[in-house]
C-alpha cells in the first residue's frame, strides 16, 4: 500500500473539502450534528470561508482524500463554560471521518500527530473534541490517542436530545 499523506487544505481546495465532508455525512450520518442535505446546499463562497476559517486536514492515498478532520482555533462557546483547560489555547477538532475501507490504518492518530507539530506555532497547548456518547468506537479511538474525559456530556445544539462527550489531551512535545 502507498503512503498516506496528511496535509492542510487551503480555500482554493474548497471542492476537495466539500467532497470529503459530504462523503462523511453520507456514509456515517449519525456521527455528526449536521446532515449532508444541508451541507450540500452551501455555496462555493461559503465553502471557501469555512476552509479559510478552520484547518481542514485531509489524509490522501494515491491522489484520493480518504479522511478529514477539521480544527477550530478555540473551543466552541457551548464547551467553553465547562472547559477544564484554557479555551484560548485549546484547538477544537471536529468532523473527523475515515473512509470505511481505510479504518484501522491509525489515521486519527496521524491527524493528531500532525496537529501536535502545528500546535506550537499556533499557540495551542491542548486539543479538544466531542464524541456523541453513543459512539463508543470513536471514543475508544480517541482514548488510545491520549484524549481523556474531563467534563460531563453536553447536549448538542444541532441535535437536541443527543449528548456529546467533550474530550481533551495535552499537545505532545
Amino acid at each position: 500500500m502507498s503512503e498516506i499523506e496528511i496535509s492542510v487544505l487551503d480555500p482554493r481546495s474548497w471542492a476537495r473539502a466539500r467532497v470529503v465532508r459530504l462523503a462523511a455525512l453520507t456514509a456515517d450520518p449519525d456521527a455528526y450534528g449536521v446532515r449532508a442535505e444541508g451541507e450540500a446546499k452551501l455555496s462555493e463562497v461559503q465553502w471557501r470561508e469555512r476552509v479559510a476559517r478552520d484547518l481542514w486536514v485531509v489524509a490522501t492515498l494515491n491522489g484520493s482524500d480518504v479522511a478529514v478532520m477539521s480544527v477550530a482555533p478555540t473551543v466552541p462557546a457551548l464547551v467553553e463554560a465547562t472547559c477544564p483547560v484554557d479555551p484560548l489555547t485549546c484547538a477544537w477538532a471536529y468532523g473527523c471521518w475515515v473512509a470505511p475501507e481505510m479504518r484501522g490504518q491509525r489515521i486519527p492518530a496521524k491527524f493528531i500527530e500532525f496537529l501536535d507539530h502545528l500546535a506550537p506555532e499556533r499557540g495551542w497547548t491542548n486539543l479538544g473534541l466531542g464524541v456523541f456518547v453513543q459512539n463508543l468506537r470513536a471514543k475508544r479511538v480517541y482514548e488510545r490517542i491520549g484524549f481523556r474525559v474531563l467534563t460531563d456530556p453536553l447536549e448538542s445544539l444541532h441535535r437536541p436530545g443527543t449528548f456529546f462527550q467533550p474530550m481533551f489531551r495535552p499537545v505532545a512535545d
